[in-house]
């Protein structure tokens, strides 16, 4: 439109690494995106549905615009009720990622990391393909395939240096578990989810108090209310942050949950230093 201002607008953050991987190519004159080829000769996005419609393109290497993605620590999360006499570590292992490990391996040697990270990258792959993100899946995922002969401790920490990112995989995670997708995402969250690897909580365990927003209507805060004193969870993965501040000026949420862990295993995960955004200090949420 004539009277509309010219905006550059961002691209995602595994766009902005797949541009720069071929950027670093000094035999790369194009990328190819989901939805665009960039030329980078001529500095110009064109849109793979209609070649007329084209952007300039440009670079420009600057710290990370956004100090807080609030929609990363407003989610509604849905709430399951958990039994008073419930065990704790039964109810750990009843999630997404362990309901893919008994399904495959039941009581069957545990598969080393490595091998778990080739499933994971492979249907990484096949859900990308189904929505559209192709590119941004093989990225992804030859990416992991790259770390399956590294340590445990590295392969997990990769695993969580996307969730913090902005891509198709964190909007399958923290939606609801589709169980059609057990066997293409479990093993990956099996690997957000894994405890085998002691030193990552030793590093990166995190035992004090985290806050997530909400905006709950009449009905649910009726349910947590009657909740108090009992045991709940919420049954997906979810970010809390430890600056408070940062969540008491978000204008649509009605609901602050001030969260302390009272056992080192059982908390969050500290998972600033894996992130673009370290500002946002980000802790992990497994479900539980």
């Amino acid at each position: 439109m004539p009277n509309e201002t010219a905006e550059w607008t961002r691209y995602s953050d595994i766009e902005c690494e797949i541009i720069e991987d071929s950027f670093r190519s000094s035999e790369a004159t194009e990328v190819a995106l989901d939805l665009y080829l960039l030329d980078l000769i001529h500095k110009v996005q064109v849109n793979k549905q209609d070649y007329r419609d084209q952007r300039p393109i440009k670079r420009v290497v600057c710290e990370n615009e956004l100090d807080f993605r609030k929609e990363r620590f407003c989610l509604s999360l849905p709430l399951l009720p958990v039994d008073k006499t419930a065990d704790d570590d039964n109810v750990f292992r009843s999630g997404f990622g362990w309901k893919w490990y008994w399904k495959h391996y039941g009581k069957k040697p545990k598969p080393l990391l490595g091998r778990v990270a080739e499933l994971a990258a492979d249907g990484i792959e096949i859900e990308g393909e189904k929505i559209g993100k192709s590119c941004e899946a093989k990225w992804i995922a030859n990416k992991l395939r790259n770390k399956k002969t590294a340590s445990e401790l590295t392969i997990i920490k990769y695993c969580l240096s996307l969730y913090t990112r902005d891509s198709f995989i964190y909007n399958l995670i923290v939606q609801e578990n589709d169980q059609s997708k057990l066997d293409t995402l479990g093993c990956f969250y099996f690997l957000l989810h894994n405890q085998a690897c002691a030193v990552l909580y030793e590093k990166y365990g995190y035992k004090d108090t985290v806050y997530l927003s909400m905006s709950l209507d009449s009905e649910q805060l009726k349910c947590y209310r009657e909740l108090i004193g009992r045991k709940f969870c919420w049954p997906r993965f979810s970010s809390a942050t430890k600056n408070r501040e940062k969540l008491e000026h978000v204008d649509d949420q009605n609901t602050l949950f001030i969260i302390t862990f009272d056992q080192f295993y059982s908390g969050g995960l500290d998972i600033s230093s894996f992130s673009s955004f370290p500002n946002e200090q980000e802790v992990l949420l497994r479900p539980r």
